[in-house]
Formats: structure tokens, sequence, C-alpha cells
């Protein structure tokens, strides 16, 4: 019995330091990502990259057309539809960070839900009960 019990102990303690290990590596890694992460976009590259998508999103949002000529005819993309391409790519945006953060967007749901909760929580927290005085409750007397 004492074998069995002592590798038992000897098991526990393996998982223990496997378990801290996979942490440690688990945050080396993810500092080394988010480094990596930092260098490319604040990199000429990088930075070259955003600038175009701003200029290209700048370009399909502003009207093209000279200031004295008077446009009869309908535009070729709506702006309706300008407005949807735009909310398209920040849902995309947003997909994608939640994404990165959290691995799958439902497993946010959670902690969306909980940091409502606490703000709800602190904006009642300090506000005074109203309550109206209840009547007394009338017993029959038995005679």
């Amino acid at each position: 019995m004492r074998i069995i019990s002592r590798s038992l102990d000897e098991t526990e303690m393996l998982v223990a330091q496997e378990r801290v290990a996979l942490g440690r590596d688990f945050a080396l890694w993810r500092d080394e990502t988010k480094k990596r992460a930092v260098a490319q976009a604040t990199s000429l590259r990088g930075i070259g990259i955003a600038a175009a998508a701003v200029g290209l999103l700048a370009t399909a949002l502003v009207k093209r057309r000279p200031r004295g000529s008077v446009r009869h005819d309908d535009p070729v993309i709506k702006p309706e539809t300008k407005r949807k391409g735009i909310a398209a790519i920040l849902g995309g945006l947003a997909m994608t960070g939640l994404r990165m953060r959290y691995g799958n967007p439902w497993n946010a749901v959670p902690v969306f839900l909980t940091w409502g909760r606490e703000q709800y929580a602190r904006r009642y927290a300090n506000r005074t009960v109203r309550s109206r005085a209840m009547p007394p409750v009338r017993r029959e007397r038995r005679a």
C-alpha cells in the first residue's frame, strides 16, 4: 500500500510541476506574440498598410464632384451601401478582436454579462431604497 501512495504523491507533484511549467511557457509565448505584433504594427510596412486602408476608406466615403457642378444622376454607390460596408468592416474587426482576446466570441458573453452586472451594482449601490410603510396586519380574535 505504501508503494501506491508514494507513487500517487510523486505523480501529483509531477502534475503540479507540469502545470506551473505550462503556465510559465504560455506567459512567455503570449509576451513574445505581443512584442511581435507590436513590432509589425509599428514597422514602416504596418504603418503603410494602415495608411493605405484609411486612404481607401476615405476615398470610398468622400463624394467626388467639382464644387460648381450639380449632379442629377443617381450615385453609383448608394450611401446605404457604403454604411453597410463600413458596418461589415467594423463588425469583422470586432469579431477578430473578440477571437484574439477570448478564442471564441461566445466565451466573451459571460465576461460582458458580469461587467454589466458590476456596472449596475456600482450605479445603484448608494441609492436609498424607498418603501411604503405597510399597514399592520389584522388578526382575527378567537372567541
